[in-house]
């Protein structure tokens, strides 16, 4: 058996391969956390960006969607995701009205 002091308390290893078994999971859980934080979360997600639209006179969210929606989402999530992010019914808007949007990298 081995012994070993850490902070001057006296340790014990009764099982070698047990121990060793629980260093490496100790390493390997710490390289999957490091990872995850240098690339700033899970791989293949972006970063948000918003841009702000005023509502004109006879602006709806159906065509504010319409024009700014990215490819890869139908307009009915679009809308979706416009009302949520500005706490809104699609029936509350009105012209002067100033409202964020989610846009791709390709705007």
């Amino acid at each position: 058996m081995s012994t070993f002091v850490i902070g001057g308390k006296r340790y014990r290893v009764k099982s070698k391969a047990r121990f060793m078994t629980f260093i490496t999971a100790l390493i390997v859980a710490a390289v999957i956390i490091s990872g995850f934080a240098l690339s700033g979360g899970v791989s293949g997600t972006e970063k948000q960006t918003y841009k702000t639209v005023t509502i004109k006179s006879g602006d709806t969210l159906w065509s504010i969607a319409q024009e700014y929606k990215p490819a890869d989402i139908s307009i009915r999530q679009y809308i979706a995701e416009i009302t949520e992010i500005n706490d809104i019914s699609p029936g509350e808007i009105y012209p002067g009205q100033i409202i964020s949007i989610t846009q791709s990298n390709g705007y």
